[in-house]
């Protein structure tokens, strides 16, 4: 059905990414009024709502078209379990909503997040599903580029680079991006301990740029009976070095948590201890 979310734009941008031909489900244009009567999904300052049985929408300021884009290409490229992006675009003059945002439409994967289900499985269960998400990692890896950006080649939209984000990347190298952490570590404290910092980054061996979900953890694993159906959150996924993706699932984790404590970062990701040691000091600057 041709234009079956046309009810759903006041002005769509030309670089909307999806076609929605295939789409047979018309939903009402999305104004602050609806999401005023949408159930919001996740902590009070979530920006997704359930619009109906089948269908969320994630949306706001800080929502980009890159995170469809990531979406889109995981479910191209992979088997791992992820909502279906049915649309996706820019509204710049939207009634009632700050603007310029981001709506992106997709379908709604019933399940449980992982931090709340853990505690009652079986060590079988856990087993299958630390091997579960073993597999879809190691077959998200295989995915690569010569460039670090975000999967539609633009800016990283990583919390290293919060001080002014849109200004990091796309970077042609590691030895830029490595540049690119220097910048942003001297924006937040250029002093000498700072500078150090980034003598033991800029020391880090170069090695394999990789597809990278950039935010593993519970809280963006959806389970249900003790399966993993999906996981979520691609808002900070891009093509980032080989350590990236281990260094920033050990970022800020619950350390008392069953994820640290009965080491399931360790079995489903390959450990990257010096970067992670090195990095661990430079967010002390960063935060």
């Amino acid at each position: 059905m041709k234009g079956v979310f046309s009810a759903l734009r006041k002005k769509r941008a030309s670089n909307a990414i999806v076609d929605s031909d295939y789409v047979t489900t018309k939903l009402p244009r999305i104004t602050r009024e609806l999401l005023d009567t949408c159930e919001r999904i996740g902590p009070n300052d979530s920006h997704i709502y359930r619009l109906n049985a089948t269908t969320v929408v994630k949306v706001g300021d800080h929502v980009r078209l890159a995170e469809a884009h990531a979406m889109r290409y995981v479910r191209k490229n992979t088997s791992i379990p992820l909502p279906e992006v049915l649309d996706a675009y820019l509204l710049d003059d939207q009634e009632g909503v700050s603007a310029p945002h981001t709506c992106i439409v997709m379908t709604f994967v019933e399940g449980k997040t992982l931090d709340e289900e853990w505690p009652t499985y079986t060590d079988v269960e856990k087993a299958n599903i630390t091997s579960e998400l073993k597999s879809y990692i190691a077959e998200m890896r295989t995915l690569r580029s010569s460039q670090i950006a975000s999967v539609d080649g633009t800016y990283c939209n990583d919390q290293f680079f919060s001080d002014e984000l849109g200004s990091y990347g796309p970077f042609e190298s590691e030895s830029a991006f490595k540049a690119g952490l220097a910048a942003a570590l001297r924006a937040k404290g250029d002093n000498s301990w700072t500078e150090m910092i980034i003598k033991f980054i800029q020391s880090l061996p170069d090695g394999e740029v990789l597809l990278t979900h950039n935010d593993i953890a519970p809280r963006n694993i959806l389970v249900k009976n003790a399966k993993v159906v999906a996981i979520l959150d691609w808002e900070n996924s891009g093509f980032y070095p080989e350590y990236w993706e281990y260094v920033k699932a050990m970022y800020w984790p619950d350390w008392q948590s069953p994820w640290i404590t009965e080491g399931v970062v360790d079995s489903i990701l390959n450990p990257y201890i010096t970067e992670l040691a090195l990095l661990l000091h430079a967010r002390e600057i960063i935060w």
